[in-house]
């Protein structure tokens, strides 16, 4: 059997990865660690966010072309003597997790706005209970620039000694928290702000013994950060793996010595702002609330506002304005049962996204009446001319698209049909006339489900690294389409694209095979095989076309001054012009009459420097 192995870093990522299932989860292991040059028992591997281990055979969950995720440790330092490695052990039965993880975990972390780690810490702190009344465990670390030696072999020690001291008064523990905090000394070069992350989850024990929760605190200067909701979900997931409840509680730490003091946090809010059962109205415009100034971003559209300023409503259509409905009035609480597929996120926005799409179908003033579905297909194709027209003009997308494609395939020509076969799936999902809340999310998840069973089934056509090339190209295209929509307003697209990115590599593989297996149609075989004829049908109209236009607009100074017979050429000409229509384009009397009218005008001005490129004269006349 073949899978794909991916990981934090680009030489952790395999393709095709031939191994032997009968061999177990030690010969797994060993296979993986051999390709990435690690220690087997310094390797974790995770599928779809469970710790692959001897608990259930890897043939239950495995299968040609799945996907797992590499994770190295690092060895925790020996243990000083046996009463610590005793509370060490007492600790891991009890769902502790590592300390050297923790800092590993930490240590990914890099750039995130200052707004984000307040919004962070209202949204996440919400999803959890409250643990009064239980005795704290406090464990501390610290990472300093981009160092993880001396200092984390130091704080790992100071962590044991704080773990055998548990019993004594928590003013006491604060007391030592200050002092190990002024002994950390801050990296060499220009100094970094820090930013204090405190993860907290209680550990869930018999009922004879006191609960006794342990709280995490890692010291991570701003050049550390990276990717911090993506990292946050899978340290939730795997406490809720475990049974403990998890939260997280971000905050930020004093300036060092000789920064300025303009980055300084907000005030905090008050105690009705912090009050984590607060809702959020649906169908209030993205960041409508008057935030006071020293309130704190609550949802991805006070996100917005806060990162780069409240700005003038625009009018957006489409998927980017399906895309605000949506997820403007998210936080990250919401959004983490949505990357588990849970599509229930969508209900409350029911009502504003089938306004949206009706919208889609009405009669554009000027044009011949058409049907709602006419104008809908209309729009759609509309829209997605002008998102390939802004990919084909990132230059980023470009380059990947190069790098990554099989020589012979013409993705953007096979992508513009699969994305109108996207927006038509949605579409039709969220036109759903039926009344049980339940069956219109389930019919939108099938959607999505068939949209990104297609993706995959094509994908090895698409491309050299098949299945694996998706979860980098998806996050990256819808950025870049999002972004060209909604111009500068969509900052939170980068911190909401981490977080699918490591999502895309549990469910896409999983929706495939559900494609395959439930929502498979005969006609999705044929879709491409139709563009492609499309393609080279459109082609020969525009290489008649071309012809016919350059003969009736390169012959305007013929015939001297003889203005009947120049007039009855162009005549002719029109004539053929309109013939060709006909015969290729199916236009109606008026569209030809119409086209015509512009041949003739078009035949007097000054063609452009290139006309004699394929197709630039139609080009250029159906512009006019």
């Amino acid at each position: 059997m073949r899978i794909n192995v991916s990981g934090v870093r680009p030489e952790h990522t395999i393709s095709d990865l031939e191994v032997d299932l009968d061999a177990g989860v030690e010969g797994l292991r060993r296979t993986v660690a051999e390709r990435i040059g690690a220690a087997p028992e310094r390797l974790r591997l995770i599928h779809m966010g469970r710790l692959i281990d001897e608990s259930r055979p890897l043939g239950s969950f495995l299968h040609e072309g799945a996907t797992i995720h590499a994770v190295i440790t690092q060895g925790a330092p020996p243990p000083s003597d046996s009463s610590s490695r005793g509370n060490n052990s007492g600790n891991n039965e009890q769902g502790g997790i590592p300390v050297m993880n923790l800092l590993e975990f930490a240590n990914f972390w890099r750039g995130i706005p200052d707004p984000l780690l307040s919004f962070i810490q209202q949204s996440v702190s919400s999803m959890v209970g409250p643990t009064a009344g239980r005795t704290p465990v406090i464990i501390q670390g610290g990472i300093m620039g981009s160092g993880m030696g001396a200092h984390s072999m130091d704080n790992s020690q100071q962590q044991q000694q704080q773990q055998q001291r548990e019993q004594e008064p928590q003013s006491q523990q604060q007391q030592q928290q200050q002092q190990q905090q002024q002994q950390q000394s801050p990296m060499e070069g220009q100094p970094q702000q820090q930013h204090r992350f405190s993860f907290s989850y209680a550990v869930p024990t018999p009922e004879a013994l006191a609960p006794s929760p342990v709280h995490i605190h890692v010291h991570v200067s701003l050049d550390e950060l990276e990717q911090l909701p993506e990292r946050l979900e899978r340290f939730r997931r795997r406490m809720q793996a475990s049974g403990s409840t998890a939260s997280v509680h971000v905050e930020r730490g004093p300036l060092p010595h000789g920064a300025t003091p303009s980055a300084q946090p907000a005030a905090p809010r008050t105690a009705e702002s912090n009050n984590g059962n607060r809702g959020s109205d649906n169908n209030a415009p993205a960041g409508s609330r008057n935030l006071a100034s020293n309130a704190l971003p609550e949802t991805i559209g006070e996100l917005t506002n806060a990162l780069i300023g409240a700005t003038e409503e625009e009018e957006e259509s489409g998927l980017p304005q399906l895309c605000v409905i949506a997820f403007s009035n998210a936080n990250v609480a919401t959004l983490f049962p949505l990357l588990q597929g849970d599509f229930s996120f969508f209900a409350a926005s029911r009502e504003r996204l089938v306004e949206a799409v009706r919208q889609w179908g009405e009669q554009p003033e000027g044009e011949a009446r058409r049907t709602q579905q006419e104008n809908r297909r209309r729009f759609v194709e509309d829209q997605v001319a002008q998102a390939i027209e802004a990919l084909q003009g990132n230059l980023s997308f470009m380059e990947f698209i190069e790098r990554a494609r099989r020589p012979q395939c013409n993705f953007l020509s096979e992508l513009k049909s699969y994305l109108i076969l996207a927006h038509e799936e949605i579409a039709s999902a969220i036109l759903n006339p039926t009344v049980d809340i339940d069956q219109w999310t389930t019919g939108l998840r099938v959607a999505f489900v068939r949209i990104a069973g297609i993706a995959a089934e094509r994908a090895s056509v698409w491309f050299e690294g098949g299945l694996s090339v998706l979860y980098e190209l998806i996050p990256l295209m819808l950025q870049t389409m999002i972004s060209q929509a909604l111009n500068a307003r969509t900052q939170w697209i980068s911190q909401v694209i981490p977080m699918m990115r490591l999502s895309l590599t549990g469910f896409i593989p999983a929706w495939h095979a559900e494609y395959m297996s439930q929502h498979r149609r005969d006609t999705d075989s044929i879709l491409f095989e139709e563009a492609a004829a499309a393609q080279e049908q459109r082609k020969e109209e525009d290489d008649l076309l071309d012809d016919c236009l350059d003969e009736f607009c390169t012959d305007r100074v013929e015939g001297g001054g003889n203005g009947t017979a120049a007039n009855s050429h162009a005549g002719a000409n029109t004539d053929e012009v309109r013939s060709a229509l006909h015969a290729f384009r199916g236009a109606s009397e008026e569209e030809e009459e119409d086209i015509c009218r512009r041949a003739r005008r078009f035949r007097y001005e000054e063609r452009p420097a290139n006309a004699f490129n394929a197709s630039t004269m139609w080009n250029h006349l159906k512009k006019q």
